[in-house]
């Protein structure tokens, strides 16, 4: 289901015990190897039981299986899918996890079928243009992300809710750009002028 406040698929994993050194992007990893293992419901949603023994640090990690919204209108398509998406990583804290993953395209889905131009101008429509990182906080500086809304508003709920969130979203990269080897000069007159990436973001 894509609406928060209905009935959600969170997958459950075992235990992990690892070095204090253990770093989060490991501990990603090794929660979707250990996924669909064990489940325990906690309130009306299932959230996992998976206590990430690092030294005396206990971490609990949810794992969400939710579609986006599928509103023809990729902006409020996106609005709308941002705030579950929130709405759950709150209800996750409030279970007592500390980091919640959502699946890949869970933030913005797929583009309406059939395609209005090509699948690429598609795709296109849907993303954002997310500056590169910075020592900066979205929710606190947003007219830097100015397009790429879906950032702010998951900066946010991390921040209010005091809960990491991971997940998955389209972005574009305008050429040209020396930062990125296929957006030069050369290549930024050829077909569209960007690139496009399915990209992982995270907050805590």
């Amino acid at each position: 289901s894509s609406h928060a406040g209905s009935s959600h698929r969170v997958d459950c994993c075992c235990d992990l015990i690892a070095p204090y050194t253990l770093s989060l992007n490991r501990i990603i990893a090794r929660v979707a190897i250990t996924m669909l293992r064990k489940k325990i419901r906690l309130g009306q949603h299932l959230f996992p039981a998976i206590l990430c023994n690092v030294a005396a640090v206990v971490y609990k990690a949810a794992v969400v299986e939710i579609e986006s919204d599928y509103n023809s209108n990729y902006t409020l398509r996106k609005e709308i899918t941002a705030n579950a998406t929130v709405a759950l990583a709150h209800e996750a804290a409030q279970a007592g996890a500390h980091i919640i993953v959502f699946p890949e395209y869970g933030l913005i889905g797929w583009p309406n079928w059939p395609y209005e131009s090509t699948k690429r101008e598609a795709y296109a429509a849907m993303f954002e243009e997310i500056p590169e990182p910075s020592d900066d906080i979205p929710c606190l500086n947003p007219s830097r992300y100015a397009d790429a809304p879906t950032i702010v508003t998951l900066s946010c709920g991390a921040r209010q809710s005091g809960i990491a969130i991971v997940g998955c979203m389209g972005d574009i990269v305008r050429c040209p750009n020396a930062a990125y080897p296929g957006c030069s000069q050369e290549s930024a007159g050829e077909v569209d002028r960007h690139l496009q990436f399915n990209t992982a973001v995270a907050f805590d």
